[in-house]
């Protein structure tokens, strides 16, 4: 898409200006009626897979025992680790949680019910230009905002992601994840600071027990944020696919 980056860029203006090239693609690989084969494929990045859903119950089950060892590292109170830090890497994982838990039940009903509904669309496509009176055009497009409100989450052309992965949980996510690596954890004062301690030093220093806690954590996180880019990539590909399906219904309409 050349304009719409972010989930909260689609409405219909924007849709209406990616359309204009996009147009011309359809045009190029398309007529009417449209083939049921041809159309599906086109639109099959939009699919979600099993492995979709497996990686978000697998982080749904990993948040819950990355919490629990991040209690066991705050009540070490050990002094060579960042108790600040701790807290906030908790606080992000919770905020987190009801984010992927709604974009896994979204995705569940993708996997289910997109197929249907995407030959649903290419169905009413094809009668679009057949329709005549204005009781039946009227019919066809409350079907075809049907398909729309449920592939956008709402009623209106923009997509509702106020309590899935949106932006704001991709960021906060990959931010823990880029701040593990870099010994996020472990408390580096300013003279450590100074003299670029690696934060691998002041491991040593640390309980067995808790490193190998702080060194969990630092996976799961890893595992948590690729299960949260596959929920948001998810999402983008229901924005996009969105734009197509308004270029396709301005093809059905003779633009």
């Amino acid at each position: 898409m050349l304009y719409v980056h972010k989930l909260t860029d689609l409405t219909m203006r924007s849709a209406e200006t990616e359309s204009v090239y996009l147009l011309r693609e359809i045009k190029q690989k398309f007529t009417l009626p449209l083939a049921s084969s041809a159309f599906q494929e086109y639109l099959s990045e939009a699919n979600v897979s099993e492995t979709d859903i497996t990686m978000m119950d697998a982080a749904l089950e990993l948040i819950p025992i990355t919490l629990h060892k991040l209690t066991i590292i705050y009540e070490s109170k050990n002094q060579h680790l960042e108790m600040i830090n701790v807290e906030r890497s908790a606080n992000i994982l919770k905020a987190a949680t009801k984010d992927i838990q709604k974009n896994r039940e979204y995705a569940q009903a993708l996997k289910e019910s997109l197929p249907p509904n995407l030959s649903k669309m290419m169905d009413i496509l094809n009668a679009v230009p057949k329709a005549r009176s204005q009781e039946d055009k009227v019919a066809l497009n409350n079907e075809i905002s049907s398909v729309f409100e449920f592939i956008l989450r709402n009623q209106q052309f923009f997509f509702n992601c106020t309590d899935i992965v949106e932006e704001g949980t991709l960021s906060s996510i990959k931010g823990l994840h880029e701040s593990m690596s870099h010994g996020y954890l472990y408390h580096l004062g300013i003279e450590e600071e100074l003299k670029k301690i690696d934060p691998q030093d002041i491991r040593v220093k640390v309980p067995v027990e808790i490193s190998e806690a702080v060194t969990a954590v630092k996976g799961n996180v890893a595992f948590i944020k690729e299960a949260v880019e596959r929920a948001y990539n998810i999402n983008k590909r229901m924005v996009d696919l969105a734009v197509y399906l308004y270029t396709f219904v301005k093809l059905a309409n003779g633009k």
